[in-house]
């Protein structure tokens, strides 16, 4: 149809082509192999095959080619089967049908024994993290293994991997165990092989003394340490008195308040008191909450907090019944945060409080030697710092909002300056160290629960713009003298419970090490030469990071274990590079796991205390626990330029004694005097 000429197509035929011949099985085979090929000859040049296969004849097709064999995909033992091959070209040439019958199927082949433990069977002085593992057996898919402290070991799972890990073993402790192969036709009993783990290491002596600050409710919080090894330590205190270094002659005891109140007191480097003071409180609602210390080369402090003056109104005095004596009885918000100053004698030098319409936290504070101070925190919605020409109110970035805050005063408690850094999400201050020059590190988590954006240093030449990795990030953030920002570094991950940071201490040369824990994984230095991304092992692993002077990542490590989660609260330095750590740990941990100190501590209760030194490279030197069947919390560190260094947290929690230095000379055992949590102070040879 259509407009175009009219067009002839004239087929020609010249016959159709010859048949294939020669099939290859030969045709009624038998006994052929399940992967055979099958293959043919054809005399013809220039023409296609059609090539029928199949259980039933003549087959279906299943090929249209130009070569000449063919390879069946999944041919069954004992089975016939039936093909044949068209030849096409001007015409089809069929072919005939041509049958072979596969192999017979082959005898069950059970799977080889497993063998080649590894421990060696017998082996003595295994390490007690060690990995059990053997070598593949022969036709085997996959493995039982049985492992326990009796014969026949009990079993434990299944599995096709050649290695088990076992978990934290015991000292002195002989295993034994065993691994079946198997396969879709049975089973291979393996033999039963038996390890001894290492003997229990000889104990170095590493605990100094330990003292109690027992009450009805005792929490120490932080601890500083001042040029002639004496420290300073804050905290709270509730329903009782509060007995500082109970036992000891000097020891001091402070009123049993109404409500909680924060406590500081001068402890010398024998574990004696010098001296104690506290807020005192009065009414039914008001409170206060020691948080930070930190101590001038002068022998004054510096310490952080906040209270609440309540809804049903009440007194918090500062340097009760002193030349500086401050008082607060009225509240615009939920809590409100404080920074004060005490002499060297323990008497109030000033007071300064933060305030705002909702809540503030003040969570550390760092002391310059020219006698001014840095804080860091967090506010909800809005805080007012300073007073008349120099005051400066911060609000959040977003209604409903918590943003984190740095701001600085100077030595006669004036405001010099305060900042604010956040997004829409959730943004918290919680630890910060820094240099002579006036210069800091602060910590925290930023975007928490929200995975929103974080801005550090709005409107300064390096304002950053942190992006959180998960639902909220640690960050590391570094301040000028002035307040502006310098650099801003996150690290974060995928896991529901975001990581935190809850430490940062800073060195000479300019870099920052800080520590906290994660679950899952992490990933620190994103986009930099050294981005790592750590797997948690257990139910949280502790982290220890540590960053250049430029704020690119140098190193960063885990330590913990498979059994249990492990946290650093807290952490500090000497000038050699060292690093001190102090937390909580579930279970039982290996610190140093795969170097040349490893170190296994058992959990006496729900959680024990645990202090650990760190080489500069980040390897483990060495780690203690004290612990019983209560709840035991490291919760401030400081280190002194010799290598000691004290530990303040809280024990027991009812009934339950705790015990430091386990089989040391100076074993100490602290017993219950509240209702809820004492307090300790332990000091700790290099």
């Amino acid at each position: 149809g259509g407009c175009g000429e009219d067009k002839t197509v004239i087929l020609s035929y010249s016959g159709s082509p010859k048949g294939v011949t020669n099939p290859n099985p030969p045709d009624g085979a038998t006994d052929v192999p399940i992967d055979q090929a099958l293959s043919w000859e054809c005399e013809s040049d220039k023409v296609t095959h059609a090539v029928y296969f199949g259980t039933t004849s003549p087959g279906v097709i299943v090929s249209f080619q130009g070569s000449t064999s063919y390879s069946p995909i999944g041919m069954t033992y004992d089975t016939v089967y039936y093909w044949r091959v068209d030849t096409h070209s001007s015409g089809i040439t069929k072919g005939e049908v041509w049958s072979f019958r596969t192999e017979a199927a082959p005898p069950p082949v059970l799977p080889a024994q497993a063998a080649n433990p590894n421990p060696p069977d017998a082996a003595q002085d295994v390490a007690l993290d060690a990995t059990l593992s053997w070598d593949p057996a022969d036709n085997a898919t996959g493995y039982s293994v049985y492992f326990g402290m009796s014969s026949p070991p009990p079993f434990v799972q299944n599995q096709s991997e050649t290695s088990y890990d076992p978990g934290l073993l015991s000292y002195e402790t002989t295993y034994y165990w065993r691994v079946d192969a198997y396969n879709d036709y049975g089973l291979t009993a393996g033999n039963t092989w038996t390890f001894t783990t290492a003997a229990i290491p000889p104990i170095e002596d590493k605990l100094i003394w330990a003292k109690g600050i027992y009450g009805g409710s005792v929490k120490a919080k932080d601890v500083a340490a001042f040029a002639d090894g004496s420290i300073a330590v804050t905290g709270y205190y509730a329903q009782t008195n509060a007995t500082i270094c109970a036992g000891h002659d000097n020891e001091i005891v402070l009123p049993e308040p109404d409500c909680p109140e924060m406590f500081l007191a001068k402890v010398d480097s024998t574990g004696a008191p010098v001296w104690a003071t506290r807020t005192v409180t009065i009414g039914f609602t008001p409170l206060t909450i020691g948080r930070a210390v930190d101590t001038y080369p002068d022998g004054s402090v510096i310490t952080a907090g906040w209270f609440e003056i309540g809804g049903l109104g009440g007194t918090i005095t500062f340097g009760a019944n002193e030349d500086n004596e401050t008082a607060f009885s009225t509240g615009a918000g939920q809590y409100d945060g404080f920074i004060a100053k005490y002499n060297t004698d323990g008497k109030l030098y000033w007071v300064k409080r933060v305030s705002g319409s909702n809540s503030i936290d003040v969570r550390d504070v760092l002391a310059l030697p020219d006698g001014s101070c840095i804080a860091t925190g967090y506010f909800y919605e809005d805080a007012t710092f300073g007073s008349g020409g120099n005051q400066i109110v911060l609000n959040t970035a977003y209604p409903n909002d918590i943003d984190l805050f740095i701001a600085r005063y100077n030595a006669d408690g004036t405001l010099a300056w305060a900042r604010r850094a956040g997004g829409e999400g959730y943004d918290y201050g919680k630890g910060i160290d820094g240099w002579a020059d006036g210069s800091a590190i602060i910590i925290g988590r930023f975007g928490e629960w929200h995975s929103f954006n974080a801005t550090f240093g709005m409107g300064d030449d390096n304002e950053t713009v942190l992006s959180p990795l998960g639902i909220g990030d640690i960050f590391v953030a570094k301040y000028n003298p002035d307040g502006t920002i310098c650099w801003a570094k996150n690290a974060g991950g995928s896991h529901e419970l975001p990581p935190g940071a809850s430490g940062v201490a800073v060195l000479d040369d300019g870099c920052a090490v800080i520590t906290g824990g994660f679950q899952d994984n992490a990933t620190f230095g994103k986009g930099e030469v050294n981005e790592i991304t750590l797997y948690s092992a257990g139910k949280g692993d502790m982290i220890i990071a540590k960053y250049n002077p430029d704020g690119s990542l140098a190193w960063v490590k885990q330590d913990g274990g498979a059994e249990g989660g492990g946290g650093a609260g807290c952490i500090d330095v000497i000038s050699d590079g060292s690093i001190y750590v102090a937390g909580a740990f579930s279970n039982n941990i290996v610190l140093g796991s795969n170097e040349p100190n490893p170190t296994i501590l058992y959990t006496e209760g729900s959680s024990d205390m645990f202090v650990a030194r760190y080489n500069s490279d980040g390897t483990l030197n060495w780690a203690r626990n004290a612990g019983g069947a209560g709840d035991d919390v490291g919760y401030g560190i400081t280190a002194l330029p010799d290598g000691s260094s004290y530990v303040v947290g809280i024990y027991g929690y009812g009934t339950y004694n705790t015990v430091f230095g386990l089989g040391e000379t100076n074993e100490t055992t602290l017993e219950p005097h509240g209702t809820n949590w004492d307090s300790f102070i332990a000091r700790y040879r290099p």
